[in-house]
């Protein structure tokens, strides 16, 4: 049986559940059919080679594309029975195959700097401003926020090579690495940049909204189908590192954390469009699943008053139904209040459609009353509650 502290081989697990596994990354990481994307809005995981990806010497996956994780224990329990995967587990062992360090990861002030100096060399093309204010957000939040469009491969080179000459180290900086020629480049494809920003409203790093066709072009060939948002991230590259799973803070104007509730949604530009309209503060969840990343941001933001408004089609997805009591009993447990909102679906599928709906009186229901609109789910609370007194 492994230890505490030795990483469980998770390769040994997937194979005793039959998943087929494919090397990517000279064996660094292999990637297998995601089990959790039928229960995603995407639909069933019809990648040849899938899209979760494991890292072996983490024992640890994702999937980029529903945004599940887990370790081995989370895949052992999801494809057997609760005996049968004690059992897998214990025969699988302790993992004894090469490890892998990861470039170290600059400190905020580091890449904050590197990535304003990134973004005053880009600008927004009028078809991205034209989709952000279709989404509600008005010319001069686009402008304070700087959303950028990316640029083509060719482009990356230059700017770097202008960054560095200004003095601004790219090493370290997720989404920044070598190319073949042992040139600076950074990430790109057709879309946008979408800061994502800490407490103090310092660039942690950014989310990439892909821009649909480009999406549609990649489907039509039978390449990779990756996500509509994605992490600008460099992890797997020469000179690169991950820029991990990073919590938007989305404060609006003269607003302190601690003297309100902070309410939970998925992404940072949602976020950023609810806390623009209903004045609230909004932590940006990148994905459902990051659960536990959120619930240790609200701890050490000492936030005491939370509350959970993930899109309405929750209801009709049991994937999202888990990963919200999931996040409510991490919160729980860390003496965190925690209320799961609800509301009609005629206000919108997500917090920002409704919100956008309500402040454009689209509905006829003013902004006073807007806790009147979003109600407590009562029996989400109950659910979780009962989990609860289980364990």
């Amino acid at each position: 049986m492994a230890t505490v502290t030795q990483v469980i081989d998770i390769l040994a697990v997937a194979q005793a559940a039959g998943l087929p596994l494919y090397p990517i990354q000279g064996g660094r990481q292999y990637t297998t059919r995601c089990w959790m994307c039928d229960y995603s809005p995407h639909g069933a995981d019809r990648k040849v080679k899938g899209h979760l990806t494991i890292r072996p010497d983490l024992g640890v996956f994702r999937c980029p594309r529903c945004g599940y994780s887990g370790n081995a224990w989370t895949m052992a329990n999801d494809l057997f029975s609760t005996e049968q995967a004690k059992e897998v587990v214990r025969r699988a062992g302790g993992y004894s195959g090469p490890q892998w360090i990861d470039n170290p990861v600059a400190d905020i002030k580091t890449r904050d700097a590197v990535y304003r100096a990134l973004l005053k060399k880009l600008a927004l093309s009028p078809t991205h401003r034209e989709n952000l204010k279709e989404r509600g957000l008005p010319d001069d939040i686009i402008d304070k926020r700087q959303y950028k469009s990316l640029v083509g491969w060719d482009s990356t080179r230059g700017i770097c090579n202008l960054l560095l000459k200004e003095g601004y180290p790219l090493e370290g900086i997720p989404g920044f690495f070598h190319d073949k020629d042992n040139q600076w480049v950074f990430m790109t494809m057709p879309g946008f940049l979408i800061p994502i920003e800490d407490e103090v409203g310092r660039i942690q790093g950014f989310q990439i909204r892909v821009d649909d066709e480009y999406r549609s072009y990649l489907a039509m060939k039978g390449k990779n189908d990756i996500g509509k948002y994605i992490y600008f991230s460099s992890t797997g590259r020469k000179k690169g590192c991950s820029s991990g799973a990073l919590i938007h803070v989305a404060v609006p104007e003269n607003k302190n954390l601690k003297d309100y509730r902070v309410w939970f949604t998925e992404g940072p530009l949602k976020a950023d469009i609810a806390a623009r309209y209903t004045n609230i503060p909004f932590l940006g969840v990148p994905g459902v699943s990051v659960y536990r990343q959120a619930a240790q941001k609200a701890e050490d933001l000492g936030i005491k008053r939370t509350a959970v408004a993930y899109d309405m089609d929750i209801r009709e997805n049991p994937f999202v139904q888990q990963a919200e009591i999931e996040l409510l009993k991490e919160l729980y447990r860390r003496g965190i209040s925690a209320v799961p909102v609800n509301w009609h679906r005629d206000y919108g599928k997500g917090i920002d459609d409704a919100a956008v709906c309500i402040a454009n009186h689209q509905i006829p229901i003013p902004t006073e009353i807007l806790e009147r609109v979003f109600k407590p789910d009562q029996k989400a609370v109950l659910e979780v509650s009962y989990r609860l007194k289980l364990q």
